[in-house]
């Protein structure tokens, strides 16, 4: 008969199961990398803008999954995540005028939900795994695409607050923006003009700065302790 832990010594387990703990991540991460490869090369054509959203959609299934081993959190993920997914592909064949202002709700409420989840994972664990840095790079991530959707709300709401060279804003440009400031590059080829764009903008870069000062912090400290404990 087997055992309760048995499903997880399996050597493939782990992605089938993220109740195991080990791998849970991996998905996640794949996904957000095959994103940022293949949205410039895409974004230009209308056409292939579809797998564009297939990818969205992949990344958002995926973090769901990376929830799997509580059994509310991925209620709560689901609950946040269908306004958005309805948003993303609806919008593709009807528009409805409020459905905008709902997806980027949901999708703040979605990130930051699971920015949150992931990080007391994270901060729970004892010893340093390389699940446990596939899951500290995915949440840098979640903070970006979080942000992505503060600034496209920002942008419904108060047109106009981000110019860029080309004049007219998008959803990728966002997502461009979001990242190059939460890495504080600052190319300077797209502005934040209103107050709520500009004070975001700022408080996004002190985010990505903390986070990588405290998750460094706390990865050595574990690093230290369990050579510490091994020796």
């Amino acid at each position: 008969m087997t055992q309760p832990g048995d499903a997880c010594e399996s050597k493939w387990s782990f992605l089938l199961d993220p109740t195991c703990g080990r791998g849970r991540f991996v998905f996640l991460l794949v996904a957000i990398l095959i994103f940022f490869v293949v949205n410039p090369f895409l974004e230009d054509y209308d056409r292939l803008n579809f797998f564009l959203d297939l990818f969205l959609s992949v990344i958002l299934l995926s973090a769901i999954y990376t929830l799997g081993g509580s059994r509310k959190h991925p209620v709560i993920a689901t609950l946040l995540a269908v306004p958005l997914l309805a948003d993303l592909w609806l919008n593709r064949i009807l528009r409805f005028p409020y459905l905008n202002y709902l997806g980027d709700f949901c999708g703040i409420l979605f990130f930051a939900f699971l920015t949150g989840v992931m990080v007391m994972h994270i901060f729970r664990q004892r010893a340093v795994t390389m699940d446990l840095i596939c899951g500290a790079v995915c949440v840098y991530f979640m903070i970006g695409f979080m942000w992505v959707f503060l600034y496209a709300s920002i942008e419904l709401l108060h047109p106009g607050s981000f110019t860029t060279p080309k004049g007219q804003i998008g959803p990728n440009d966002f997502a461009y923006y979001s990242f190059v400031t939460l890495t504080t590059l600052g190319y300077g080829d797209i502005q934040p003009l209103s107050s709520p764009a500009r004070y975001l903008s700022a408080l996004e870069a002190l985010c990505g700065q903390l986070y990588l000062t405290i998750l460094v912090a706390r990865l050595v400290g574990l690093h230290i302790s369990q050579q510490m404990h091994d020796g």
